[in-house]
């Protein structure tokens, strides 16, 4: 049965199993070797179309797809980090001691924002020794007054009192407890409680601790995948409360605008499995990618490889709260100083949470904080439950990367569950390909203006349902195999098509260019980055045709006009591509960049965003093309029943085909071919 329809897919194991490498051989040729594919950099694409990342199956996310058909990694394993979860555990304890973590920062605080006991000398002098000031901390948790003591103290600080600390004051500010919150808020990380369990939500697949905090066991992390869905269960019996993630992107069937969007979703499941109270911190740190440039791994070579150097120029970070229909969104917007936007990532990532008023969710954000100091930052937020807005920017000169993180602490008596959704925003809206300059296609939606809060309330007020429209469609496409006379009754089967049908569509939208004026451009991969390479469009379009059959269309119409067009550029083919005063051994390895009736191979590349990029064969000699032509144009018509497009392209239909005819030898019936002259081009015929 059938209960959720993640229970159909195939990718359902733990993350050391699933990041297991393949025993498949390496398809290295004489003259060119892949990019390395690995379990460390392949897993499921996060976000809308054109707007992607890839996080794995150990929740790591080595590679970024949002710069229109490039492939960019880090220099090393962690260097990009776009779900970069940490948690802690612990018991609300009011004798539980107040553990002193930073000195050097305590007496800074106490001597620039004194602290008096109840007769007026102060609490804590710079002149102390560390264990004089954890005996005194431990005093100060005794003194119900402390509040009251200090009351006028904070107001002329503007210390930040989190929501969890200004409710416990308003029901009695005279418990040890809320000396305790209020001690914490004071002492900004200083100060920090005992947890019993702390860790990052990230696995072990690579490295052992991020951020000063252990990996997650990959063993332990369990996985189901079925595109857009990515469900991580954490089941190490270290800590008591359940951890839940289900990561989601707006991939909708028939609805341009939820899957051209910049955003993803996340919901976090937490259960307590103890028969006692238990506090659960997630923390979420982001770095600020804005101004990051790019630069080519493998110079020379044809693929799409980058590496990110992350270089910067006034970064600027921001809290952001929105009220929406499903509750306010509380957030950070990351970006740059307004006229200071530089590098190749131009834009703004936001990312927070959605709350309703729940007392036993307490939310506390820190928009900004210098990224070398991340491993104190999540300490700090891990084993304080909470982080306050202060940055100490009077020293900053505007080339220092910048971090922000959000931390949520959630109250979960025994048995309680409790759901809580996340949202992280993309808007890098620029599409940057030489000549070839747009905007995605997003933008047609959300314009320039108040852009970050449109997408926010699109993003929150669809959270649901979002998720209720990608069940239907999963259910939908699972229900019509299942009743079709190949698939009837055949359930497993039928769970094996949709797993690959829904999966494909990772693919798709991977490093895809779709613009404004609905130009859509699919990566054939990271080694061959041309656009809708015809016989790769051929055979892995068909999901793209049942989600969205418009852009299909489209795209069918972006052929027709290349296949109409000639251009008399005259190029060499082959090794011959940059030796223009060699001998040729045959006339195939010259000719004109296009022939008018000459099926194209691509729509462009990266690097050459005009049709027929690609030059290492000549492809107006290719003899399987124009059949895959009209093939996609007949399928087109049977999905659609939409006739003009076969009006329109009847043209084209006709010059591809006589071009076809005219390539047939005399005394022959069928074009013959001359060596490697179809798509199957490493083979000769």
């Amino acid at each position: 049965m059938i209960n959720t329809t993640l229970d159909l897919t195939l990718l359902n194991d733990n993350a050391a199993t699933l990041c297991t490498p393949g025993t498949a051989a390496e398809f290295i040729q004489p003259w060119y070797t892949p990019i390395e594919t690995t379990p460390a950099n392949t897993g499921i694409a996060i976000g809308g179309i054109g707007s992607t990342y890839t996080m794995t199956a150990s929740a790591t996310t080595p590679l970024i797809n949002f710069l229109p058909g490039l492939h960019v990694e880090g220099e090393k394993a962690g260097s990009i980090r776009l779900q970069n979860w940490f948690a802690s555990e612990r018991e609300p304890n009011e004798d539980a001691p107040l553990i002193l973590a930073d000195i050097t920062k305590l007496r800074l605080y106490v001597t620039l924002f004194p602290i008096y006991r109840p007769d007026g000398s102060a609490w804590i002098t710079p002149e102390m020794d560390e264990s004089e000031v954890q005996c005194t901390i431990n005093e100060m948790t005794n003194c119900l007054s402390f509040y009251d003591d200090n009351k006028a103290g904070f107001e002329e600080y503007k210390t930040e009192l989190s929501p969890k600390t200004q409710n416990a004051l308003a029901q009695d500010k005279k418990s040890k407890m809320t000396t305790q919150l209020v001690l914490l808020d004071y002492f900004n990380g200083s100060v920090v409680t005992t947890t019993t369990w702390q860790a990052s939500l990230s696995g072990n697949l690579e490295e052992q601790t991020i951020y000063g905090q252990q990996a997650y066991s990959c063993e332990k992390i369990q996985n189901r995948l079925l595109y857009p869905y990515a469900e991580l269960k954490y089941a190490d019996t270290s800590h008591d409360v359940r951890i839940e993630k289900l990561h989601f992107s707006p991939i909708v069937r028939n609805d341009e605008k939820s899957c051209s969007s910049p955003i993803n979703f996340t919901e976090v499941k937490l259960t307590n499995t103890s028969d006692k109270v238990k506090i659960l911190t997630l923390a979420w740190d982001q770095e600020n990618l804005c101004g990051f440039s790019v630069v080519k791994k493998r110079p020379a070579n044809q693929d799409a490889g980058f590496i990110l150097q992350k270089t910067v120029r006034y970064q600027e970070n921001e809290l952001c709260n929105i009220e929406t229909a499903n509750g306010e969104f509380q957030g950070i917007t990351l970006g740059n100083k307004a006229g200071q936007e530089s590098g190749d990532i131009k834009g703004q990532l936001t990312f927070g949470v959605l709350t309703k008023n729940d007392p036993e969710i307490c939310v506390s954000r820190r928009s900004s904080y210098y990224s070398n100091d991340r491993d104190n930052a999540v300490c700090e937020a891990l084993q304080g439950g909470r982080v306050n807005d202060i940055f100490f920017n009077k020293a900053y000169s505007g080339r220092e990367p910048l971090s922000g993180i959000l931390v949520v602490q959630v109250t979960l008596q025994p048995g309680a569950t409790k759901s809580i959704p996340f949202v992280q925003i993309l808007d890098f809206p620029e599409i940057s390909l030489g000549e070839y300059q747009s905007q995605k296609k997003y933008t047609s939606f959300f314009p320039a203006a108040n852009r970050t809060e449109d997408l926010i309330k699109f993003s929150c007020n669809n959270f649901y349902s979002t998720r209720e429209k990608i069940d239907a469609d999963q259910k939908g496409l699972y229900d019509l195999l299942l009743n079709s006379d190949v698939y009837k009754g055949k359930s497993a089967s039928a769970a094996e098509l949709t797993t690959m049908a829904q999966n494909t569509l990772s693919f798709t939208a991977d490093a895809t260019v779709w613009d404004i004026d609905d130009k859509f451009l699919v990566r054939e991969c990271s080694d061959y980055p041309f656009f809708n390479s015809l016989d790769v469009y051929f055979y892995g379009s068909f999901s793209m045709m049942w989600l969205l059959p418009q852009v299909d269309t489209n795209t069918m119409r972006c052929f027709r006009e290349a296949i109409m067009n000639a251009n008399d550029e005259m190029r060499r083919f082959y090794v011959y591509l940059e030796l223009p005063n060699s001998k040729l051994p045959h006339p195939k390895y010259e000719g004109p960049r296009a022939r008018k009736g000459a099926v194209i191979h691509d729509l462009g590349s990266p690097f050459d965003p005009q049709p027929d990029a690609y030059n290492w064969h000549n492809v107006a000699e290719w003899k399987d093309l124009a059949p895959k032509y009209i093939l996609m144009l007949l399928r087109n018509h049977h999905f659609t029943k939409d006739i003009s497009l076969l009006e329109d392209c009847w043209d084209s239909v006709e010059a591809s085909l006589q071009y076809l005819k005219d390539m047939i030898l005399e005394g022959h019936s069928i074009p013959l071919t001359n060596g490697t002259d179809d798509t199957f081009d490493n083979l000769s015929s």
